[in-house]
């Protein structure tokens, strides 16, 4: 029985890992255990946090790659992620001080050790997204057309980061680097999973963080779902475009970030720390960087025979009015997730890229268009939440129906003395 079971574990685990298109496993695992290692040395040598690291360098080597595991779960091949949106896009800045401000009053080094190095993970995708990819590829969430090239730049940073910054032998890459890790059973996940009921209001499940972080294991130990990349191609490759002078560039910019504000936390001030970041994007100079609207969907019925739910199968877009007349608007959408149900709580991460400040708007508004072929039309939007750079602008029941004949849902907003810390950082 036993044997079975582990056979069973062991299938799901490469059926999981084949599931994964090419496009989602930007899984950078090489690339952000040097910038930890690099981050290590450069700390003080008083440092306390240096020491758990150099104590427990494989267990900051999960906490590296933390924010990017629950990518590794089925619904992803959909492109639902909802952990690793989280941790990418919303309250960044909050998430990671927290972790760190009781992990050094715990005085655990194992704890320090983790989330120092998922705190090189947000510096590592910070520069690297905004100095590295964005600048050839475009912002993920913006440009679809630009995400295998996205990929493909993330991929080959691995051998030449692995060589040229780490100043390991690539021979020790191409043999596989999940010894970089320590045993799954050595991560602090109650205390993790406790910050983000802190920070979120949940947390995944230490069943699911221990899936995603096995299956990576398996991956980097056979190769399935990773690809150990030819450094003379990843060399070439990055020869071209200007590719390795803003890779170099990118990886400073996060050595001395990440030293940064590791350096000044222990020291009591954790003033770096913004929810203004979001790490798909890197510095963004306009005023409002990390958009967050959710959307609850209620659960009545009405209809002849009360039998028409609340949720809808339309297109649903959310938009904003300024006062001299200009509008921009985002369609709600997540690929391959059905949205909108009856009870469901969606969270859709925004990208504004326009200089629009938040005492500009005049109104905001949620919109319906029929889709061809859609079954639900009626929608009952029962709450929506607007989050503006960490910082809740808007959140109110709206108990409204949106159908055929009341399409749109609008209201005034006057954000004009709101904190919103609109000012980059």
């Amino acid at each position: 029985m036993k044997i079975r079971k582990i056979f069973t574990s062991c299938l799901a685990l490469v059926l999981l890992l084949m599931l994964f298109p090419k496009n989602v496993l930007a899984y950078q695992p090489a690339s952000h255990y040097i910038l930890m290692k690099e981050t290590t040395k450069n700390l003080p040598e008083s440092s306390l946090i240096r020491s758990a690291l150099e104590e427990y360098p494989l267990i900051a080597t999960w906490g590296a790659n933390g924010p990017d595991l629950p990518l590794i779960q089925p619904r992803q091949a959909l492109g639902y992620s909802p952990w690793s949106d989280r941790f990418h896009y919303f309250k960044v800045g909050s998430f990671a001080k927290k972790q760190l401000q009781d992990a050094l009053e715990s005085n655990d080094k194992k704890r320090i050790a983790y989330v120092a190095g998922w705190i090189t993970h947000v510096t590592g995708d910070y520069a690297c997204h905004g100095i590295f990819v964005d600048p050839e590829a475009g912002i993920y969430l913006n440009n679809p057309a630009g995400r295998e090239l996205h990929i493909n730049l993330e991929s080959a940073a691995e051998s030449y980061l692995w060589v040229n910054k780490g100043g390991f032998d690539i021979s020790d890459y191409s043999d596989g680097i999940s010894d970089c890790f320590s045993d799954v059973s050595d991560i602090p996940f109650a205390s993790f999973n406790a910050t983000a009921q802190n920070i979120y209001g949940s947390s995944p499940t230490i069943t699911e963080e221990k899936t995603w972080c096995y299956t990576l294991l398996t991956g980097l130990k056979t190769g399935v779902g990773y690809t150990y990349r030819e450094y003379d191609e990843a060399m070439d490759f990055l020869s071209e475009n200007n590719r390795k002078e803003r890779l170099d560039n990118s990886f400073s910019s996060a050595l001395n970030h990440a030293v940064e504000l590791l350096t000044k936390a222990e020291q009591g001030d954790f003033s770096g720390f913004s929810d203004r970041w979001n790490l798909d994007i890197g510095i963004d100079n306009n005023p409002i960087s990390a958009l967050t609207v959710t959307v609850h969907t209620g659960t009545e019925k009405r209809g002849f025979l009360h039998n028409e739910w609340a949720g809808t199968d339309d297109d649903v877009y959310f938009g904003i009015e300024t006062k001299d007349g200009r509008t921009k608007e985002w369609l709600l959408a997540k690929e391959g997730y059905n949205d909108f149900e009856a009870d469901d709580n969606d969270e859709y991460y925004l990208y504004n890229g326009t200089d629009i400040h938040p005492k500009d708007i005049a109104n905001i508004y949620l919109k319906k268009v029929e889709r061809y072929g859609s079954i639900g039309g009626d929608w009952y939007v029962e709450n929506l939440d607007i989050n503006i750079n960490g910082h809740t602008a808007y959140n109110n029941d709206i108990n409204t129906w949106i159908d055929e004949d009341n399409s749109t849902w609008k209201t005034s907003v006057d954000w004009s003395n709101t904190e919103l810390d609109t000012e980059p950082k």
